[in-house]
């Protein structure tokens, strides 16, 4: 297996960005919350929503899309999930994160399956349907195909959340940057990291449809 140069260079960034945020953690800057909100954060429910979130994406891509779709879905996820911790922890510097931001954070899965799971379906589909094909040539198809889905979701996310924050106050920003970061971890692995993940997984897929 040998993954696209794109997909590692992003993994490599996420990572980096994942360490920013564990250093700032190390010296007591990471993860600030609005006043009185630090009580409801919980990291246990969180890493086992995390852990319960891969096992079943996994389970969902293997029976669905077959192996190589369990094991690109449950990698977005984890991809998904981590670099949206990270960036929240970032982000609160200036804004402080609400009591919410468990459960939010665990609803940005939301972003990574509206964009993961029509790539995988639309890059198995030309798979099946032109053997002539190579994994990366259909990863690369699929996302070009999926593309507008993805400006669509984005577009009407970017909208909704804007105005929330418009008619909110700055404790406000505070609950919208799970939600914020979810969108953009999921845009990002759906389109530099998920294609060519799914690509690299030479295993044969089952004729589920």
């Amino acid at each position: 297996m040998r993954i696209h140069k794109t997909a590692l260079n992003t993994i490599i960034i996420s990572t980096l960005v994942a360490l920013l945020a564990l250093a700032l953690g190390l010296f007591g800057q990471g993860m600030k919350f609005s006043l009185g909100a630090e009580a409801a954060m919980a990291w246990a429910p969180l890493l086992l929503s995390i852990l319960a979130a891969l096992a079943v994406s996994f389970l969902f891509g293997w029976v669905r899309y077959g192996l190589d779709g369990g094991l690109s879905l449950a990698i977005a996820v984890l991809h998904d999930q981590l670099l949206s911790l990270a960036m929240c922890s970032i982000y609160s510097l200036a804004f402080g994160l609400s009591a919410y931001t468990v459960p939010l954070l665990v609803a940005g899965l939301a972003f990574t399956y509206l964009f993961t799971v029509p790539l995988l379906r639309d890059a198995r589909a030309r798979m099946h349907g032109n053997s002539s094909l190579t994994r990366a040539q259909a990863a690369e198809m699929a996302v070009k195909s999926t593309r507008p889905l993805k400006l669509l979701v984005v577009l009407l996310s970017a909208l909704v959340l804007l105005a929330f924050a418009v008619g909110g106050n700055v404790h406000m920003y505070g609950s919208l940057l799970p939600l914020l970061s979810g969108l953009i971890a999921a845009a990002l692995s759906s389109c530099l990291i998920t294609p060519h993940v799914w690509a690299a997984f030479a295993i044969k897929a089952s004729r589920r449809k």
